[in-house]
């Protein structure tokens, strides 16, 4: 789309979003007594927040309006999630779309961002859209599970089997974007660059498989205690290297045998490194759609939690940007996963053979744009 009509686009969300407000708001009156405080938990951020990509906090949607979206009947969970998170999506519509982009929006995937954006049911893909007590809207079963529907949150795209590859692009172009800003910050970037050769080629690609896989077991862990013991024992100064080498080489042949499935082991997704300072950062990155049912308890608990605490601060102050408890976390789980590989990485610093002691960040959206602390902090680093 041009500017010109995404210019338009939101003139008319404020056009129409202004005097429905106004009508909601004559009609929280009773005997002059505004209702508005017993029902601004489950009021929606307004329309202005979410397309020019303010961070919308809960009290300021209460005083300015609330976000547009279609009348439903039964209003779930998800739809309380998706309309309190504090994304960045709306930065799309502010964002000049060249047509030189390599990966412009193609008319179906815009169509398909705004229906997702404006929570409307999604666009007919698989046909044969039917009524049922789950939704308020005529909607599509998957193909792969037909116990499951397409919903407008995405909640059954984000864990569909049929859907994997689209997530996984998903994933590749949030690592390229993060891969090119990295670059024209003129940083040193790899995108998934192989684990033997963040070590240093101290262990060999198979090793490197088996010393780190994707998925740990109790066997695994037992195993790399003993490696880490036989690398804190030959570290000591002193002794032939070529001998200390190969004794090092016969305590990882010992490790637990790889999963075929498992074709690379672990892998940070982007390496960057500073060549003026001297930093190193790996990073992974993830997309987690914080609507689905695993997430949806303690999302609902949390926003209404920070809208109760909105509604009773000063109206002066400004309410804390937390951080959704589904993205803290994950990034917990990340740490832990890739531990392992940082203290291996950490000790080759500390013993000379590496030049940096290589920093790893977790870098956690959510699906409707909210960044974790670790992608705040990547994108400030980068820039």
């Amino acid at each position: 789309m041009e500017d010109r009509d995404l210019f338009n686009l939101r003139e008319a969300l404020r056009r129409h979003i202004s005097p429905a407000w106004r009508i909601l708001s004559a009609a929280l009156v009773d005997n002059g007594v505004s209702l508005m405080d017993r029902v601004a938990h489950v009021i929606v951020p307004e329309a202005t927040i979410c397309v020019e990509s303010d961070r919308a906090c809960p009290h300021t949607a209460v005083r300015q309006g609330m976000r547009c979206r279609p009348s439903r009947r039964a209003f779930t969970s998800a739809d309380y999630i998706l309309a309190n998170s504090r994304g960045e999506l709306g930065a799309i519509f502010g964002t000049p779309m060249s047509p030189r982009r390599k990966e412009p929006f193609t008319p179906d995937s815009y169509r398909h961002f705004v229906r997702y954006f404006l929570s409307m049911p999604p666009i007919l893909t698989v046909g044969q859209p039917c009524n049922t007590p789950l939704a308020d809207y005529p909607v599509q079963y998957c193909m792969a599970h037909r116990t499951q529907i397409l919903d407008a949150a995405a909640c059954h795209a984000a864990a569909c089997t049929s859907a994997s590859s689209a997530r996984t692009r998903k994933h590749n172009k949030i690592v390229r974007a993060l891969e090119q800003m990295a670059r024209d910050a003129g940083l040193v970037a790899r995108r998934e660059p192989p684990t033997s050769s963040l070590l240093g080629n101290e262990f060999s690609p198979d090793d490197c498989r088996s010393i780190f896989p994707s998925k740990s077991s109790a066997e695994y862990k037992r195993a790399f205690a003993e490696l880490c013991a036989a690398i804190a024992r030959l570290d000591a100064p002193g002794g032939d290297v070529e001998a200390k080498q190969a004794e090092l080489q016969r305590v990882a042949e010992r490790m637990p045998p790889v999963d075929p499935s498992d074709l690379k082991g672990l892998r940070v997704d982007l390496a960057m490194t500073d060549e003026v300072s001297g930093e190193a950062q790996w990073i992974d990155v993830s997309v987690i759609n914080t609507a689905t049912p695993t997430y949806a308890t303690a999302e609902v608990a949390f926003i209404t939690a920070q809208r109760q605490m909105a509604m009773h601060a000063p109206p002066s102050s400004e309410a804390p940007r937390l951080v959704s408890p589904a993205l803290i976390a994950g990034e917990i789980k990340k740490n832990g996963k890739y531990s392992r590989l940082m203290m291996i990485a950490n000790r080759a610093a500390t013993a000379g053979k590496r030049p940096d002691r290589p920093v790893f960040t977790p870098v956690l959206f959510s699906a409707c744009g909210e960044a974790a602390k670790g992608a705040s902090e990547i994108l400030d680093w980068i820039a």
